[in-house]
């Protein structure tokens, strides 16, 4: 049975063999009476992945990675000259490499993603809300080695002017056919980065932008694309500010704007394609090429000239191509080998060691010194009263021996900042009751469901129950301090608690009017570092404080 991209590229060869025979298009573009095919291939969150290489395990994964994906640009490439490839953002944040050449190299050094990035021609990149962690200095250090326009439509100067920031449209003209690319992004960057871009950037509501633009772009170019960094179905993960525009508006402007011929998208690493007639019998489609390389969203768009001219897309087909197991590039393999060795050498740094084994598998049910580990850092380091922590991965795990840079990077993957915020007792009650409605019974035993278990939070320097049997809302009981005193509903208490919680991620409504106190400089896996740098061995004894559990 021939794979899909096999006959993807059937399909392909077959339409540009008919082009070929009826006229020189290379030399003369589109002819009245001819068609021709146009790829249009897309990656998105990629996050640093280029190798297929799991650092934090260090090993070989080959489920990711952007250097297998170019074996299937290379294989489009070679059998149709009309393409175009694009991004839709979150690229220089999400690993260990990001990270390094963020934090370690981050002047006079070429970003390796950003090389690779160039090497395959990359024609237009949207950026992420990701892209925003590092700071702005940082980010427009790196847009400038970037060859491909670097886009943003929604994104303005905080000005007088308040004009794009970034690129917002552009033209590119392939086989005489002009061909508009629109670049939206998330506006969540202005809640979960709110301290590097506050007073420097506004970010609009992305259908209002694609509005604006709409009209130009049809009178300008024969195909519209919009490039998204935002998700299909409209949802919301921030909750501080009521006025924020939707974290994910493309379908929003699918149902609302039918000019769009086609609709790329990112941030929600899902892998998704959707193609639906237009009003005027015309196709539109929609794709998402998942999460660190792990596909190639390809559209083949077949595009007729009648003999008066007009231009019209007669057919439109979409693939999304694993990259699992298709080798990496050869070429980009070397290019990027030092660095690939150099960050695997960083993060395999000891930081101290242990005689234990540390392991987070049942930490969603039970107190675990891993998160424990979290909120020690973050109560020693801000002298609250209480900490918050979600559990970000129940695969971490501290071996007996070194416990080095790659474990921290596991078990605290984000560039959070640490904040504190005052909480009254009513209002710790209220967070209790939310981070448990996330829970419920499943064949007997407490099982997680109902949203992302990143926004599932735990909370030390109290204890208390979750007793599973009551309803959503009433499932918090014997919330004590650890003097053993009730916790007092009228009196404000200080908490620490990141800043993508405290700034409004994860829909927490308590904290939106809650006072922030303290912001840190560095970011909580950073803290975590050094506190673990100060301790000769690491000891669960010193950690795990059996505060809260579940009744079921």
């Amino acid at each position: 049975m021939q794979s899909n991209i096999t006959k993807s590229i059937y399909a392909i060869l077959l339409i540009s063999l008919l082009s070929a025979c009826s006229a020189d298009t290379d030399s003369k573009g589109l002819q009245p009476g001819e068609q021709m095919q146009l790829s249009i291939m897309a990656t998105t969150d990629l996050h640093g992945r280029i190798l297929p290489y799991d650092y934090n395990q260090d090993t070989i994964d080959t489920r990711y990675g952007l250097a297998q994906g170019a074996r299937i640009i290379d294989s489009v490439r070679k059998v149709n000259p009309h393409h175009l490839l694009l991004d839709a953002g979150d690229f220089i944040q999400g690993n260990s490499l990001a990270e390094y050449f963020a934090k370690e190299e981050n002047h006079g050094k070429a970003h390796p993603l950003l090389q690779t990035m160039n090497f395959l021609q990359y024609d237009a990149i949207v950026l992420g809300n990701h892209e925003f962690n590092f700071g702005l200095d940082y980010l427009n250090q790196r847009i400038g080695e970037i060859d491909a326009p670097v886009m943003a439509a929604n994104v303005l100067r905080d000005d007088d002017e308040q004009a794009p920031a970034y690129e917002d449209m552009i033209i590119k003209e392939v086989n005489g056919v002009k061909v508009a690319i629109l670049g939206l992004t998330t506006p969540g960057s202005a809640v979960w980065d709110r301290n590097h871009v506050e007073g420097k950037l506004i970010f609009e509501d992305g259908l209002a932008s694609a509005k604006k633009y709409i009209d130009r772009i049809r009178e300008q170019a024969d195909v519209a694309i919009l490039l998204a960094h935002s998700g299909w179905e409209s949802s919301n993960s921030y909750s501080r500010d009521e006025n924020m525009p939707d974290e994910n508006f493309v379908k929003a402007i699918a149902d609302e704007l039918e000019d769009f011929d086609l609709l790329i998208m990112g941030h929600t690493h899902r892998e998704f394609s959707e193609i639906w007639d237009r009003s005027t019998g015309e196709k539109s489609g929609a794709m998402q090429a998942g999460r660190w390389g792990s596909h190639v969203a390809i559209a083949n768009l077949t595009i007729s000239k009648d003999d008066s001219g007009k231009i019209s897309i007669t057919d439109l087909s979409i693939s999304n191509e694993k990259t699992q197991d298709r080798g990496t590039d050869g070429e980009i393999e070397a290019m990027v080998s030092t660095a690939h060795e150099t960050v695997r050498e960083y993060v395999n740094e000891e930081l101290t060691t242990t005689y234990e084994l540390w392991d987070a598998i049942n930490s969603f049910f039970e107190e675990n010194a891993l998160t424990d580990l979290i909120h020690r850092v973050q109560l020693d380091h801000t002298g609250a009263d209480i900490s918050v922590s979600s559990v970000f991965s129940t695969r971490v795990r501290f071996e007996p021996g070194a416990v080095s840079r790659k474990n921290v990077v596991e078990l605290y993957p984000f560039e959070n900042l640490l904040y504190t915020v005052e909480l009254s007792g009513s209002a710790i009650k209220d967070y209790l009751e939310n981070a448990a409605s996330y829970l419920k019974i499943d064949e007997g035993h407490p099982s997680l469901g109902g949203g992302p278990s990143y926004n599932y939070d735990q909370m030390d320097g109290i204890s208390y129950r979750i007793n599973l049997n009551k309803k959503v809302g009433n499932r918090i009981e014997d919330v004590k301090l650890r003097d053993g005193s009730n916790l007092n509903p009228e009196k404000t208490y200080t908490v620490a608690i990141n800043s993508y919680r405290a700034e409004g991620g994860g829909g927490y409504d308590m904290l939106k009017k809650a006072e922030i106190t303290y912001k840190s400089e560095v970011s909580v896996r950073q803290l975590i570092e050094s506190y673990l740098q100060n301790q000769s061995t690491l000891n669960q004894t010193d950690i795990l404080k059996k505060d809260w559990g579940i009744v079921f």
